[in-house]
């Protein structure tokens, strides 16, 4: 009896050393680089308003969506700084979820009842006027300053209803 549990514990040793010797992990080296900058390198957008009340219109003035305004459109200002600002190689761009229609204006997020239906809001270049597009378009900044607007519009392809309106639009420097 002695004997048989030797031959087992022997066996059970000489199986567990084999297992251990078939397995040929390898392992891998990930190699990791960055830098670390100080602030002063960055270049930050700062608004003149951070919240805008954009007014109170009756439907009949709102433009359609893709057209400019300037009469149902407020003015804010956008300041870059830093040292890393360079006029020549910095941009504005405006993100946020873009409307399911044509893309140009950005969604109404109220939701509900009170909430107005087939409206959404367009940004506007301060100075020309012009429909930036929502996650796409980007203007070049000179002196560290855009002027842009920002105003309701109506979508095109939905029924409009009056309402309250509210939208987040990120402000975003882009390096060309």
């Amino acid at each position: 009896m002695k004997k048989l549990a030797l031959v087992i514990a022997m066996s059970g040793f000489f199986m567990a050393g084999a297992s251990q010797a078939a397995s040929n992990d390898v392992a891998a080296t990930l190699a990791i680089t960055g830098s670390v900058q100080s602030a002063d390198n960055g270049c930050t957008v700062e608004l003149d308003r951070s919240v805008m009340h954009i007014g109170d219109y009756d439907m009949a003035s709102l433009p359609f969506q893709g057209q400019s305004s300037s009469s149902t459109a407020n003015t804010n200002v956008a300041r870059f700084t830093g040292e890393n600002c360079s006029s020549s190689g910095v941009a504005i761009k405006f993100t946020g979820t873009a409307d399911d229609q044509e893309g140009s204006a950005f969604v109404n997020t109220t939701t509900g009842s009170a909430a107005a239906q087939g409206i959404g809001i367009s940004v506007y270049n301060g100075l020309s006027n012009s429909v930036m597009t929502p996650n796409t378009s980007s203007s070049v900044v000179l002196n560290k300053e855009f002027l842009f607007k920002v105003g309701m519009v109506k979508l095109k392809n939905t029924s409009t209803a009056p309402g309250q309106v509210q939208s987040s639009i990120t402000v975003e420097v882009e390096r060309l």
